[in-house]
């Protein structure tokens, strides 16, 4: 399909500083597959025992990662337009862009939430990226990006969002995250690698397969109390509920009983 135009980004800084851009995202089924390819191209989470930053660092530069200082364009209504960008999609390679796929990243309005100039554009899928500014605005920022990414020391992640909102692409520069953030990604990376082994244990997920019980989203969290909790999407939500379950709630379900089941639902 390629990628897709994003909105609600925003440009990232920290005391003045700029180190990386959140893309944002649309509610389309391409912000909402993971970014499995873009991993695999950027050599990124190859160490599973790695939590924090150093999990999303891109280990491989490929070659087909194009940075343009000044590139000139014809915006939708013909007429002649300036802009920088960073773009990777390896079905492009050394293809020339067309205006059509432009037209998915170039600079726009209230692209990115703190872009007041509109200076900016952007567009992501699960294996590709672009984000765009009008030149010579954010052309400095989109080359130190660029630079950052070829010397090794970029991170690339989706996040953002939440249960109930599509997550952005982030794309940052490692040696100017705040020292804050670098310390709290670790540490949620390793309360999710418990999180991840209680529920391999507790084998919950191969329980609901044997049942045949489907569903869109198992998304387990840890309550205040140390207990995991599952946010439930299920399928058949005719008779169903979605929400937050127990694990003795999950495995009530695979006997028609619970709070899952609609006609039993909790008031």
């Amino acid at each position: 399909m390629g990628m897709r135009r994003s909105f609600e980004g925003e440009v990232l800084i920290d005391k003045g500083r700029f180190y990386g851009f959140n893309l944002g995202a649309d509610f389309c089924a391409e912000h909402e597959w993971g970014i499995k390819g873009l991993k695999h191209a950027f050599g990124i989470g190859l160490d599973p025992a790695q939590f924090g930053v150093e999990n999303r660092r891109v280990t491989n530069v490929p070659k087909d990662l194009e940075f343009k200082s000044k590139f000139t364009f014809k915006t939708a209504v013909n007429q002649s337009s300036e802009m920088s960008y960073l773009f990777y999609d390896n079905l492009y390679g050394e293809k020339k862009i067309s205006n059509y796929m432009i037209g998915h990243f170039a600079p726009s309005k209230s692209l990115l939430k703190n872009d007041k100039d509109n200076v900016y554009g952007a567009a992501w899928d699960e294996k590709s990226f672009a984000v765009s500014a009008t030149y010579p605005h954010g052309e400095e920022q989109l080359k130190e990006l660029y630079s950052a990414i070829k010397n090794k020391e970029a991170a690339i992640w989706v996040g953002g969002g939440g249960v109930f909102l599509n997550a952005g692409l982030v794309i940052v520069i490692i040696p100017r995250l705040p020292s804050n953030m670098v310390e709290k990604m670790a540490a949620v990376d390793k309360e999710r690698f418990e999180i991840e082994k209680e529920v391999q244990t507790s084998g919950i997920r191969e329980f609901l397969e044997e049942k045949g019980l489907r569903y869109f989203a198992l998304a387990p969290e840890r309550e205040s109390s140390g207990k995991i909790v599952y946010w439930l999407n299920p399928y058949e939500q005719d008779i169903h509920n979605y929400g937050w379950f127990h694990e003795d709630d999950l495995r009530q379900w695979a006997d028609g009983k619970g709070p899952i089941m609609k006609k039993e639902a909790k008031s």
